[in-house]
């Protein structure tokens, strides 16, 4: 079920939102909806979605687990604590997602560019915007 494309995310460090939103398809399966085909949802039930950060060729900078949203309809959702994103630029990202089985894939075309924060920075500077 490997992802396709590279998928590139911004953010600024200390920031919350966007979350992480996600909906995973059973690639094996084919459904029609409306005469257009297209992959059903993968049920996530007993399924473990793990997003892993690190910085190129370095140790992991951070691990989350997902939170299965609908279980049946195959979402998830990635969401942050404001040291969750620290910053530097293309950080290396993957989701590891694991069956009830213990089989293991993962989805590792994924790159986050984090900036710092202008008013965060003008803060710690002792300066107001």
């Amino acid at each position: 079920m490997p992802i396709n494309q590279l998928i590139r995310i911004k953010m600024v460090a200390g920031d919350t939102l966007p979350e992480l939103i996600g909906r995973v398809e059973d690639i094996a399966e084919w459904v029609s909806v409306d005469g257009v085909r297209r992959h059903p949802p993968l049920n996530l039930t007993g399924y473990t979605l793990k997003l892993i950060i690190r910085r190129p060729k370095g140790k992991p900078i951070l691990i989350k687990t997902a939170a299965i949203t609908d279980a049946a309809n195959g979402l998830f959702i990635f969401s942050w604590e404001p040291t969750d994103m620290v910053g530097g630029q293309q950080q290396a990202a993957e989701i590891q997602m694991v069956d009830p089985n213990g089989r293991t894939t993962t989805f590792a075309d994924i790159e986050f560019n984090v900036e710092g924060s202008i008013y965060a920075d003008s803060l710690a500077e002792g300066t107001t915007p």
